[in-house]
């Protein structure tokens, strides 16, 4: 890719964070990942934004992101970034530091710590009333041959899970049939939030040692270009104003899961946003008046393959 693009991390494992049979990363990983982009070549994210906004970032240059503020990332990840002197941008969602319970990472923890293999858990799920394989249905095929390219790390299990959570249930059926499994495993969600996501006072010592703190929305909806206008509004409005308690100036953010509309990017542009990151490298799609606000990033999981491989 001669394009310059930002790294884009979410799971670690090591002490007391357990690997999650999935794509969590070791320190050892994280490191080899660093130096094979080269750090030379990460820039600060103040340098990012400064040298994105004046339009002169190299095809070279690279930045980190963390995604959706997990404690795993500040404990295994920070240590590295630290050895080397090199800064993130973290992208924070918000809705737990309020008592809630935003689902994304809780269900993940679930399937990926509480059964022997993710195919144990998929068989469960899909077992559910209600619940349909999409194999054959002609939209999920055109869906997963898209997302397929520009998402590799996904296998096709993944992609049935994916496509039938977003596009077929929604959030309320979703919601409800992973909280009756939950049940049925004798664990609340509560029980899976221990030691899940930063604390503030993690986000007092990234914001002091000069990491920047971004966007993420309040809870992460999967599909947030579905929300209304002012359900959008809601979402990034929340996430400010809690991230403003640690950070003195807020312009970057990520979209969750990749899912923004134009909508999405005008409630941003007057936010102030100036900088906002996609979760792949793909240039469809883009719209073009707001173009800083949907740049590329690359997911490690992708990297790490090329040096495996």
């Amino acid at each position: 890719m001669n394009i310059p693009y930002g790294i884009m991390f979410h799971h670690f494992h090591g002490g007391t964070h357990r690997p999650d049979k999935a794509n969590s990363l070791s320190k050892i990983q994280f490191e080899k990942i660093l130096n094979f982009v080269g750090i030379k070549n990460i820039l600060s994210p103040n340098e990012w934004i400064n040298l994105s906004n004046l339009g002169k970032l190299k095809s070279y240059h690279r930045c980190i992101t963390f995604d959706d503020g997990l404690k795993n990332q500040f404990d295994i990840a920070l240590p590295v970034l630290q050895k080397y002197n090199l800064k993130a941008f973290w992208f924070i969602y918000s809705a737990q530091y309020y008592g809630d319970y935003p689902r994304l990472d809780i269900f993940r923890k679930f399937r990926y710590h509480y059964f022997d293999n993710i195919s144990e858990y998929y068989k469960e799920f899909f077992s559910q009333d209600g619940v349909k394989n999409p194999i054959n249905d002609q939209n999920f095929k055109s869906w997963k041959n898209h997302l397929s390219k520009i998402c590799p790390f996904y296998s096709d299990e993944d992609l049935k899970y994916r496509y039938t959570r977003d596009l077929v249930l929604g959030p309320k059926k979703y919601f409800s049939i992973v909280e009756k499994l939950i049940k049925l495993h004798n664990l609340k969600l509560s029980n899976l939030t221990n030691n899940l996501w930063l604390t503030k006072s993690d986000l007092r010592l990234l914001s002091k040692q000069g990491h920047v703190l971004g966007l993420h929305s309040h809870d992460h909806p999967t599909v947030l270009r579905n929300l209304t206008q002012k359900q959008q509004e809601t979402q990034y409005i929340k996430n400010k104003n809690f991230i403003k308690k640690y950070s003195s100036s807020i312009v970057s953010m990520a979209h969750p899961c990749n899912s923004y509309n134009k909508t999405t990017l005008k409630i941003l542009s007057n936010m102030g946003i100036k900088i906002g990151f996609r979760a792949n490298t793909n240039k469809k799609n883009i719209i073009n008046s707001f173009k800083n606000l949907q740049l590329p990033r690359e997911d490690c999981t992708n990297i790490l393959h090329k040096f495996i491989n």
